[in-house]
C-alpha cells in the first residue's frame, strides 16, 4: 500500500514538472515571436493605409511650408 501511494505520488509529481516544463516552453516561444516582429517585421500594406499616410504627409508638408513663410506685416 505505502510503495503504491509513493509511486503515485512520484508519477503526479513528474506530471507537474513536465506541465511546468510544457509551460515554460510556451512562454519562450511567444518572446521569441515578440523579437522577430521587432526586428524585422513585414506584411502588406492596405490602399486604406496608403491613403492614410499620404494624408499625414500632406498636412506635414502644409505645416513645414507655412512655418518657413514669411510673416505677413
Amino acid at each position: 500500500m505505502q510503495q503504491q501511494k509513493k509511486q503515485q505520488k512520484k508519477q503526479q509529481q513528474q506530471q507537474k514538472k513536465q506541465q511546468q516544463q510544457k509551460k515554460k516552453k510556451k512562454k519562450k516561444k511567444k518572446k521569441k515571436k515578440k523579437d522577430l516582429l521587432m526586428i524585422n517585421y513585414r506584411r502588406r500594406i492596405t490602399n486604406n493605409e496608403i491613403q492614410t499616410m499620404n494624408y499625414k504627409l500632406s498636412v506635414w508638408k502644409r505645416k513645414l511650408y507655412l512655418s518657413q513663410a514669411p510673416l505677413p506685416v
